[in-house]
């Protein structure tokens, strides 16, 4: 359940019951993709739209693009017109992938996970024409391996693709194994198959549900799972270039820090859904305030459990605290379950009991309260765990995410 809160003007979204979600709360994260049926029952995928709702459930196409001839299969038409065969061509091998070309159907069509299609010189990758449109192709193979830093030419047929080799596509600067989400084709124990709009995506399909495996991280220590790597495996770690993201309810990964100064209860990027690296390290966009439409940062910590009866360490487990982190003062390390969806398959996860973010309960409000008196929430260093002031199952701590999820 969500309520809203004002301080100074500011009015603040903040989750103070079981991970619920409101109306006022985005359903998904842009760019995330989950399973759907589609169709005739088809297995299919959706992709989270910038408004914040999942596209139309879209089927794996069985044939190449619309477009200019389809021969022996060779060659497939222009992209962006669906997955239809080209007119009055046949689709054949070749056509088992999302159109390849974008111009005159010059490119050939390949697979981008076996790499069947290409020469042995060439490796099946995504091609850019736009932030939003591409297709699948041969092109060049490129040079940098698994885990080695990546560039990615600007849009266009003979530029927009990156210099990784073969099997592996540039992800947040990252060569990372191509993977699907539709085709099981897993990743590492300790990577996470991560779907983007920036690659193998083109005019709000995603029509082989292709992703990246991405490198999965500790989110309070900033480590890298595989390598046990500092900083996400940045170069430098005291100024990270790499930072582990992620949302409630899903894996955390290592991913490019793009705004390195945006730290505890400092605004994240505009819109009003901003980016899930649009914090520091060791930050992540949580707290929405309405009033200006800001998403504030809040910093992670390790949290413990908390009460009138335990209150030395409201604040997290050194060295993950919130004081270390810049936010001291009256802000406590909550636990991660009180922001996920608890009714989810998946709740709980590596996460919920152990992870923390800091909230400065100060700044929200308490429902329960008159209206009179609603601000400021209860501390933990308040609440009992023997009294029900608020919920007839979970003790007052609990409510208030103070505690560990009391169920599982």
């Amino acid at each position: 359940m969500w309520r809203i809160g004002a301080v100074s003007g500011v009015v603040i979204i903040s989750v103070v019951a079981c991970g619920g979600g409101g109306s006022g709360v985005p359903k998904c994260v842009p760019g995330d993709a989950k399973a759907c049926v589609g169709p005739s029952a088809c297995a299919g995928g959706q992709v989270c739209q910038g408004d914040g709702t999942y596209a139309a459930c879209i089927c794996a196409a069985a044939t190449g693009a619309a477009g200019s001839q389809g021969g022996a299969g060779a060659t497939v038409g222009a992209a962006g017109a669906g997955g239809a065969s080209g007119a009055g061509g046949q689709s054949g091998a070749a056509g088992s992938s999302a159109g390849a070309s974008g111009a005159g159907g010059v490119a050939p069509a390949c697979n981008e996970f076996d790499q069947s299609g290409c020469a042995s010189s060439e490796r099946c990758t995504w091609v850019s024409l736009s932030k939003t449109t591409g297709h699948v192709a041969c092109v060049p193979n490129g040079t940098v391996a698994q885990w080695g830093a990546c560039t990615t030419g600007a849009p266009g047929e003979s530029t927009g693709f990156d210099d990784c080799q073969r099997g592996l596509a540039c992800y947040e600067g990252l060569c990372q194994p191509i993977c699907s989400v539709d085709l099981n084709l897993v990743c590492h124990p300790e990577q996470s198959c991560t779907m983007t709009p920036s690659l193998f995506y083109s005019a709000g399909s995603n029509a082989d549900y292709a992703g990246v495996c991405a490198p999965t991280c500790n989110p309070v220590s900033q480590v890298r799972d595989y390598d046990q790597a500092p900083a996400c495996g940045s170069p430098t770690p005291a100024s990270p270039t790499f930072g582990c993201y992620g949302n409630p309810g899903q894996p955390f990964t290592c991913q490019d820090v793009v705004y390195p100064n945006n730290t505890s209860d400092v605004p994240a990027p505009a819109p009003s859904t901003p980016p899930v690296n649009g914090c520091a390290p060791g930050y992540l966009p949580l707290t929405f305030g309405i009033a200006n439409r800001e998403t504030i940062c809040a910093a992670l910590c390790q949290p413990a459990p908390t009460s009138s009866s335990a209150t030395t360490q409201a604040g997290g487990v050194s060295p993950y605290t919130c004081a270390a982190a810049g936010a001291g003062g009256t802000h406590e390390c909550r636990y991660w379950w009180y922001v996920e969806n608890t009714s989810a398959y998946s709740f709980p996860d590596a996460f919920s009991n152990t992870l923390g973010y800091c909230i400065d309960y100060t700044k929200y409000i308490d429902p329960y309260k008159s209206s009179s008196t609603a601000l400021p929430q209860p501390s933990c260093t308040a609440l009992s765990t023997t009294a029900h002031t608020y919920d007839a199952i979970v003790n007052d701590a609990q409510f208030w995410g103070c505690q560990p999820h009391p169920t599982k």
